[in-house]
């Protein structure tokens, strides 16, 4: 006599993935499958061709298709977030900018996401230093709020096409002077210039 296979709930399927083709076709024969949702049944459709190619659909299955970091360092394919997104670095920390020359090709002044209803600017800057990896010179996003890089870009004005401000020694900093806060608190100010000296 022949056992009778025991499946998972097809809410269960629907929530937490087939684990092999078997229960996705299972789930697909199901009355209640035209129920779900569209984006429901394109999920269990997905999943059953994902399964079909042999990819891994569990935690433990990705991570053994993943290489160790040696290996895939060594592909020719590796790329660094900018170069895949086509999107220039972020540079959070400005001092890596103090004293390498630069050109900004662009800026947007937009509102603080800091701090509501002050203003920032975002600007790109393309470094005279080569990306190794690109053999490229290096591009670069950066953000500033204050009286420094904010301030003097805001005397040049709204960026058009072909601005540019050449920066032979990159950024300069002002750091640790007092700043009074509108609650009298006292806090050690850092600020950042555009260089030319």
């Amino acid at each position: 006599m022949a056992t009778e296979v025991k499946h998972r709930s097809l809410k269960d399927i629907v929530e937490n993935g087939p684990e092999n083709l078997e229960d996705a076709l299972w789930a697909m024969q199901q009355p209640g499958y035209d129920k779900l949702n569209a984006q429901q049944r394109l999920q269990l459709e997905q999943d059953l061709e994902d399964l079909k190619k042999n990819k891994p659909t569990t935690q433990m299955e990705i991570f053994a298709k993943v290489p160790d970091f040696d290996e895939l360092s060594k592909r020719e394919e590796i790329k660094t977030i900018s170069q895949a997104t086509g999107q220039p670095e972020y540079v959070d920390n400005k001092d890596l900018l103090v004293g390498k020359e630069l050109i900004v090709g662009y800026w947007d002044f937009q509102e603080s996401t800091k701090v509501p209803g002050k203003d920032m600017v975002k600007a790109v800057a393309v470094l005279k230093e080569i990306d190794p990896k690109t053999n490229q010179n290096k591009k670069v996003t950066f953000t500033d709020f204050s009286t420094g890089i904010l301030a003097q870009l805001k005397l040049v004005g709204d960026w058009k096409e072909g601005m540019a401000i050449y920066c032979p020694r990159g950024l300069r900093v002002s750091r640790d002077y007092k700043v009074k806060l509108d609650n009298g608190q006292e806090i050690k100010g850092t600020t950042y210039y555009l260089n030319e000296s």
